[in-house]
């Protein structure tokens, strides 16, 4: 906190947003419920959650 108190012309890291963090958690937990049942879904959810945080993040970082 005190970096960016310093350093207001610093970009924000939206990778640690508590609604980007919870989606994370959240799915995760799922995907590991998956893995017991069918492990290759679970990957798929795992492949999912990376292209959305990708593609979430990189839309926040050019506003």
């Amino acid at each position: 906190m005190q970096i960016t108190k310093e350093n207001p012309d610093l970009k924000r890291d939206y990778y640690h947003e508590p609604k980007i963090r919870m989606f994370n958690y959240i799915s995760l937990i799922i995907a590991m419920i998956v893995a017991f049942i069918e492990p290759l879904l679970c990957l798929t959810i795992i492949f999912l959650i990376s292209v959305i945080n990708v593609i979430t993040i990189g839309r926040k970082n050019k506003e």
